[in-house]
């Protein structure tokens, strides 16, 4: 539950749902980005179903996609080692 990813810009978050930019901005908030707006950001966005699979189905950049799904690949492998 460590992933994260901080967007910033408007052009970043292109293409997803209002639904989706709400619940982003609300876990911004909730990470000490108390100005955090559905509208005008920062978004938050974890490997969380509700904050990932919007953000997997409808962004328009390529590379975030790309990004967040290598991070959820990777997500079991990595919390093995803290089971140890």
């Amino acid at each position: 539950k460590a992933f994260s990813v901080k967007l910033t810009k408007k052009e970043e978050v292109e293409g997803l749902p209002d639904s989706a930019l709400a619940l982003a901005a609300q876990m911004a908030q909730g990470k000490g980005d108390k100005d955090a707006t559905p509208e005008n950001g920062p978004w938050l966005f974890t490997l969380d179903m509700p904050s990932y699979l919007p953000l997997q189905q409808h962004a328009k950049d390529r590379a975030l996609r790309e990004k967040m799904y290598n991070a959820f690949l990777t997500r079991a492998s990595e919390s093995s080692k803290n089971d140890e």
